[in-house]
């Protein structure tokens, strides 16, 4: 259903790449985590010398997988903890543990 066939695991793993590669790009930020650098004793003339460190980046998403994962909530409306939601963040932790690895 999903691409997956004799390796599942190891296949499931880059469905997220997959699926940008098809136009969905709403989970882009979740593969990295910007961390701005500066030289010593660097201070900024304005705010736009100071890049946007985004909330959704791949901590909060293996964080997030991680909630989905570990829910033992029944779910008959089909939000993120139904059985789809599982299956989408288990793929997303495997991912992603393995972007950042």
């Amino acid at each position: 259903m999903c691409g997956e066939k004799d390796y599942p695991f190891v296949e499931c793993s880059t469905w997220s790449d997959k699926i940008r590669a098809g136009g969905w790009n709403d989970m882009f930020f979740w593969h990295f985590k910007d961390i701005p650098m500066f030289e010593e004793n660097f201070t900024p003339e304005n705010k736009s010398d100071v890049p946007e460190v985004r909330a959704d980046n791949a901590a909060w998403a293996i964080n997030e997988a991680i909630k989905t994962l570990s829910s033992s909530k029944i779910d008959r409306k089909g939000k993120s903890e139904s059985l789809l939601g599982k299956s989408i963040q288990l793929r997303n932790l495997i991912h992603i543990v393995g972007d950042i690895h």
